[in-house]
């Protein structure tokens, strides 16, 4: 066979013809076959592998590709989307990184930074979107008394903070003196009242 040199993108896998054979034919053309290296639909080919993108915890994808089909052990370059982070939030790049050869199923999983406050607010019943190892502060009323405004914070370990007291309005006879835990402190429990 002559050598077949295939276009960008696509790979030679072989004649349309066996090229040992008995030609009984007055005439025969053998057809040089191609594959893409990589396509964005299923081919139902066992010779390509599924590469996804998927937007992972605390962010979304924009726009872009997030489906290929990669032939197995090819050099490719797969054009990553674009993964933007929630409020707060940053993306980072992608886990595993974005390769050159696949010959596996692969999913890489955007990963974001975080770069909100360090004490953030729970409004409402619902956790705010801060990272995973954040802890709770929770500010109770106590026996003699009521509070008004945020009661409940999210707040991060690895720093000294400042927790915002909510008003405390004291039952009648008595007095607020203080509370039961500094404000200022680097919180490392999981739970604080």
């Amino acid at each position: 066979a002559p050598t077949a040199t295939a276009e960008g993108g696509y790979k030679h896998t072989g004649w349309s013809t066996e090229l040992t054979d008995t030609f009984t034919q007055p005439e025969t053309t053998i057809t040089a076959e191609y594959k893409a290296k990589v396509v964005t639909t299923d081919p139902e080919d066992t010779d390509y592998v599924k590469v996804e993108f998927a937007a992972g915890l605390h962010g979304s994808i924009t726009s872009g590709t997030t489906e290929y089909w990669v032939l197995t052990g090819e050099t490719v370059s797969l054009e990553a989307p674009t993964a933007t982070g929630n409020t707060w939030w940053s993306f980072s790049g992608w886990e595993p990184t974005v390769a050159v050869s696949y010959s596996i199923d692969t999913i890489h999983t955007a990963q974001y930074s975080y770069e909100g406050e360090n004490v953030v607010p729970q409004e409402g019943a619902t956790k705010p979107e801060v990272p995973d190892n954040f802890v709770k502060v929770t500010f109770a009323a106590g026996d003699h008394g009521t509070l008004s405004g945020t009661t409940i914070y999210w707040v991060n370990p690895g720093v000294e903070v400042t927790v915002p007291a909510p008003t405390v309005t004291a039952e009648g006879g008595y007095k607020h003196t203080g509370w039961s835990t500094e404000l200022t402190d680097t919180f490392t429990q999981p739970e604080t009242t």
